[in-house]
């Protein structure tokens, strides 16, 4: 069976300010030239300076993400120093069952991270339906810029999208201003969370999406 593709989620906190440079203007660039890479997305969270950070990032091939950045956070790291400038660090590492994305003139504003636990035998339907309903979407001209679900069974899935605004997350979802996180098929999960990042900006993109 082929490769299906991977999804790469590293959420942390940094441990100085000055992390974010080092994000943008080397960790990420060397990611972005590495073999196998297909997407990249980072993000952090306020009010503080050292909130959540998240690097999501998509590949070809499970061995083309472990030549390029390791698969565990004991593989070695991108940068010298690296280790020292985060901590709380969370890695998941699963296999892509569903990726969409589109072109846009317009640079990504809000990374959504979504991870959650399908109900008992429901997870292949819970796919199902958020691949239908992304679909319809984009098909509309409106939804996500880019979207990545990637599962483990028997019911765990994540998913990383990307947006360009806080209107169209709400349409996607069902949320309202003074409700914002919500998902659709909610009878379908047995629990779920969702976490919001600001895209941080990225001089450096992967070819294959500099490319599209």
């Amino acid at each position: 069976m082929d490769d299906p593709g991977v999804l790469r989620v590293l959420c942390f906190r940094p441990t100085a300010t000055e992390f974010d440079s080092t994000l943008r203007t080397e960790i990420i660039p060397t990611m972005c030239q590495a073999p196998g890479i297909l997407d990249l997305h980072a993000g952090r969270q306020g009010p503080d300076e050292l909130g959540g950070r998240i690097v999501a990032s998509v590949w070809s091939t499970h061995a083309a993400m472990a030549a390029a950045v390791g698969d565990s956070l004991d593989s070695p790291a991108l940068h010298p120093g690296y280790a020292e400038l985060a901590t709380k660090q969370d890695l998941t590492i699963l296999p892509l069952v569903l990726a969409v994305r589109r072109d846009r003139d317009i640079a990504p504003s809000i990374v959504r991270l979504f991870v959650g636990h399908a109900k008992d035998g429901t997870l292949d339907a819970y796919v199902e339906e958020a691949r239908r309903g992304t679909l319809v979407d984009l098909d509309a001209g409106r939804g996500p810029m880019a979207l990545y679900l990637a599962t483990r069974a028997p019911d765990a899935f994540i998913t990383v999208s990307v947006w360009d605004d806080w209107s169209s997350i709400e349409r996607a979802t069902g949320g309202t201003p003074d409700r914002p996180i919500a998902t659709r098929h909610p009878e379908l999960l047995a629990s779920w969370g969702v976490s919001h990042y600001e895209e941080l900006p990225m001089a450096t993109r992967p070819p294959a999406v500099a490319g599209t």
